[in-house]
């Protein structure tokens, strides 16, 4: 499991040790923790245009996309699911960027991802940035160019730049909600192009298909 090995502190600063199910209606404080390793490399992606991606910081001028990750979700959910930048020490538009020691160059962004999540832990026991989710992207030489986030979690970790696809994160935020993949009968699991969680480079403004809207209780009013 991906949760294994955490800090088993009751404080709401460090990561739990159980899994946490991302609550579908709220406002919910995201931390980005853009990873440098012991080599000095750093994500592809620069933090100004993963925080615009994220939350809209910049008007998207950087982002290059039509909407951000906490618009659009707050569009699907007819606004009552929203992502605002957590704020603390050392936190920039919700971006914290995160040294470690060790050279992550050719670990897959699983390990990568929980080596960086370990460190923060240590270091927020003195920082005491409080978040509801958190986002790791791994720096440049991690294996991977995907975003990986466990079904029912409060967590990503992204790697290869993928970071840059709204698309992409809007996707893995799904799996944080609890949405499984999108498929077809007889076909593949991301087959389903009416939904986020089955497809689709360039639907920057699609949601979710009817099962998952009925899961969310977005719409029961």
């Amino acid at each position: 499991s991906m949760e294994e090995n955490l800090l088993t502190s009751n404080t709401r600063f460090l990561i739990p040790k159980e899994r946490r199910l991302l609550p579908h209606e709220g406002v919910m404080r995201t931390i980005i923790i853009r990873v440098t390793d012991g080599e000095g490399k750093q994500p592809i992606t620069d933090a100004r245009r993963e925080s615009d991606t994220w939350f809209g910081t910049h008007g998207l001028a950087l982002a290059g996309n039509l909407n951000s990750l906490t618009g659009l979700y707050e569009q699907c959910s007819g606004g009552k699911l929203s992502f605002v930048p957590s704020t603390g020490p050392g936190v920039v538009d919700g971006v914290l960027e995160l040294a470690v020691s060790q050279n992550m160059t050719g670990l897959h962004v699983s390990t990568a991802g929980q080596i960086a999540r370990n460190e923060f832990n240590l270091l927020n026991q003195n920082l005491g940035i409080e978040f509801d989710n958190y986002s790791i992207i791994c720096p440049y030489g991690v294996k991977g160019s995907g975003g990986l986030a466990q079904t029912r979690g409060n967590h990503q970790f992204y790697a290869g730049g993928a970071d840059r696809s709204l698309e992409l994160v809007m996707h893995e935020f799904g799996h944080t909600l609890g949405f499984h993949h999108s498929g077809l009968p007889n076909e593949g699991d991301y087959d389903d192009n009416s939904c986020m969680m089955g497809c689709c480079a360039g639907a920057q403004q699609m949601c979710f298909n009817a099962a998952k809207s009925w899961y969310s209780g977005w719409y029961t009013e």
